[in-house]
């Protein structure tokens, strides 16, 4: 059917599932569901990675790959940026560099 597609774009998201429950099991659900919603950014640069030609020019520095999350709530964006150093990248969850709040 036109929606098998479905199934395989939703599986996208379960590390991102996975990595929140494991980090905020303790936190009220609303706050669990912001989380999941930013480890999903962080999962979409993974995935992005897996294209070679897009870590070759990350590598080389002649692209940069940012994240950003708006709030729908309060009217704020986060934006955070990737980092590389010493020919390898950092693990996603802890290369987030430059971030910033903007109301």
């Amino acid at each position: 059917t036109s929606s098998e597609f479905i199934g395989n774009w939703i599986s996208i998201g379960k590390p991102a599932r996975a990595r929140t429950k494991s980090l905020t099991a303790d936190q009220p659900f609303d706050q669990q569901c912001g989380h999941c919603e930013k480890e999903s950014v962080n999962q979409s640069i993974s995935n992005l990675l897996t294209f070679p030609w897009l870590k070759e020019l990350v590598a080389q520095e002649k692209l940069f790959l940012h994240g950003g999350y708006y709030n729908f709530v309060d009217g704020s964006f986060e934006k955070w940026t990737l980092s590389y150093k010493e020919g390898k990248f950092e693990k996603i969850d802890d290369a987030i560099t430059n971030r910033s709040l903007w109301c």
